[in-house]
């Protein structure tokens, strides 16, 4: 066989030596050339895409008489832009960019940034369900068997009591040694003290400490790829320490261990808050020179800081973790492009001057609102806000027969952008085959896919599993729209397949119908990702959860003002404008009652008069 000539560099000789550090220097050059050619490519692509956009810009500006806005008096701008602003406010992004790009349903505006944002985010939805999935299926047994926080071991010896929860997030923390000198740094206890408390756990417990190890190195592979191809090197990662314990029913139990989030207590640690405070700093910072992007403290370099605070002893390292490993890895890339697109400096004139400064403003706060991700640290009267809009939302729709039953009126509407022939084949392809339509529509939209979940949406799921709460609120909170649900699934389906058979009537490719389907949906029907909604929706620029508490059943009627918004503004002629306002405003609310009178158990005269009276108003 061949003969290993490898030489530890402790044994080289000088000159052995200077061949090694050149031949490192050459490559350190090689990665820097290939990073500025790959950067000069994306230069190069960028500039083609910008130029297509601002050119069709402005040709539908010169379309539609938008000319180039002159400054106005002082009083007609103040009520020109709260004008302008509430209307900013209240569009879906989807529907704006479709009047930017003149009605195109694949225009250079919507390939460019909207296309690629619903990509990311289908991304984001589909990692979130696989992992929310696994981790059911970690700790689901643990959770069943007696739950997390009823579990309280008490160690006199510290002067503590902690739940399964508390002891299993010291046995995640002992995984490697950066986390290991936080918690004992932290916490002031010795490794023996540490490995008293890891003694605890069962071998069922400590197998599922390994198995979430082994499930967050999963993502290593993605974040090394994205690393090396955004910034030309990986992470420093940390190493795993392994160790062996005897678990509390006497097994011995050998661990691997592995990486965990260091996520601090914010009220045992000054670090922690002003880490977040300064991370909250840098972000707006970022955003206010237009280069939001999405947290990465992951990505950090942990190997060589000393310990700071007192770690936290719940498992919100487990589910702020991995959810901001997942939105890095959907939405970095994105955040970048779009950026790039934001800082251009003949974008903003060209919708500044044709649009008005709210037009950008308001795409430039969908871009940062979208690459931050949801808001999650809310205080706890905000919580209670948010509390309240969802015992509010189910309370009102969940369960409820005649919701479900008015659903299928969203078609109506919906043909505005469909037009009205195809959306009565597509209503007669899903009527004679609903399983086989539903069935191609989700092989071909991870966007349908996603949107037909009843379970593992969210990590809060697992995170309310492990805080105590009961199965039968689970189970309540699962099923209640369940007959929305399956009826706004019918509606989405039709839509879908009406748009999407039209596009490839149009000579669209498979994959460019499917995204004109999915957008049409999300425009035509609403959606309740982050990126679909309005600034109005979204609780405004900080997500602010008290505006929320204003909006729970806002969502459908702000879906239909940005449609008839967008419908009024691309709209060829006054016929088809007056056509498809009546669509929107009347038809569908004319049906809407025609069920409400026909679900009535009876119909006298009086009461066929009120209808009548209804309809007309």
């Amino acid at each position: 066989g061949m003969r290993d000539t490898r030489i530890p560099y402790k044994n080289m000789t000088v000159t052995e030596f200077r061949d090694l550090v050149d031949a490192v220097k050459q490559l350190e050059a090689i990665g820097k050339n290939e990073s500025k050619v790959i950067l000069e490519n994306q230069k190069r692509e960028f500039k083609v895409a910008e130029q297509e956009i601002v050119t069709n810009l402005r040709e539908v500006a010169d379309k539609k008489g938008r000319k180039i806005r002159k400054e106005l008096g002082d009083e007609d701008r103040k009520v020109r832009q709260t004008i302008a602003g509430l209307d900013a406010a209240m569009q879906q992004m989807g529907n704006l960019i479709y009047v930017l790009d003149g009605g195109k349903r694949d225009g250079p505006l919507a390939r460019y940034l909207l296309f690629t944002a619903n990509a990311a985010a289908n991304r984001e939805a589909t990692d979130t369900a696989i992992t929310t999935e696994k981790l059911d299926e970690i700790l689901g047994a643990i959770i069943k068997r007696g739950g997390f926080r009823a579990k309280k071991v008490p160690f006199r010896n510290l002067g503590v009591a902690l739940s399964l929860e508390q002891r299993m997030v010291v046995a995640l923390n002992y995984g490697n040694q950066s986390n290991i000198d936080r918690l004992l740094g932290g916490e002031q206890w010795t490794e023996e003290q540490a490995q008293q408390i890891i003694s605890t756990l069962t071998a069922q417990e400590l197998n599922a400490v390994q198995a979430i190890w082994d499930y967050m190195e999963t993502f290593r592979p993605r974040i090394a790829e994205k690393q090396r191809r955004l910034y030309g090197t990986e992470p420093n990662w940390l190493e795993p320490r392994p160790f062996t314990i005897r678990s509390a029913d006497g097994q011995i139990v050998s661990l691997r261990g592995g990486y965990y989030p260091a996520k601090y207590n914010p009220r045992r640690s000054t670090m922690s808050n002003g880490s977040d405070a300064m991370a909250d700093a840098e972000q707006q910072l970022r955003e206010s020179r237009t280069a939001s992007t999405t947290r990465r403290s992951y990505t950090k370099n942990r190997t060589e800081r000393p310990p700071e605070g007192v770690l936290s002893r719940q498992m919100i390292g487990l589910y702020s973790g991995l959810n901001e490993v997942i939105h890095d890895l959907a939405w970095h890339d994105w955040s970048i492009a779009a950026n790039r697109l934001l800082r251009s400096a003949e974008f903003q004139s060209t919708i500044k001057e044709r649009y008005g400064a709210e037009t950008y403003g308001s795409i430039k706060d969908w871009v940062d609102t979208v690459v931050r991700g949801n808001r999650g640290n809310y205080d706890a009267i905000e919580r209670l806000a948010v509390l309240a809009r969802q015992n509010v939302s189910v309370s009102v729709m969940g369960f409820k027969f005649f919701s479900a039953l008015i659903q299928p009126t969203g078609l109506i509407p919906a043909m505005t952008r469909t037009g009205v022939t195809p959306m009565i084949r597509a209503l007669s392809y899903v009527a004679q085959n609903p399983r086989e339509a539903a069935r191609v529509a989700r092989e071909k939209s991870e966007f349908l896919r996603n949107r037909g979940r009843t379970r593992y949406r969210d990590l809060n799921e697992i995170a309310n599993m492990v805080s105590g709460e009961s199965s039968i609120r689970r189970s309540y909170m699962a099923t209640a729209y369940s007959m929305i649900g399956f009826s706004q699934g019918i509606t989405d389906f039709t839509v879908w397949w009406a748009m999407y058979a039209e596009a490839l009537k149009q000579g669209k490719s498979d994959a460019t119908a499917v995204h004109i389907a999915d957008q049409t949906v999300i425009d035509t029907q609403g959606s309740g990702m982050l990126k679909d909604l309005s600034q109005a929706m979204r609780g405004g620029k900080k997500q602010s959860a008290y505006a929320k508490l204003l909006t729970p059943f806002a969502q459908y009627s702000n879906t239909q003002y940005s449609l008839l918004s967008a419908q009024l503004r691309t709209a060829p002629s006054m016929g088809k404008a007056a056509m498809d306002a009546a669509l929107i405003l009347m038809v569908g609310a004319f049906m809407e009652e025609l069920i409400r009178y026909a679900l009535k158990p009876s119909a006298d005269d009086r009461e066929t008069e009120d209808l009548l009276k209804a309809l007309a108003a």
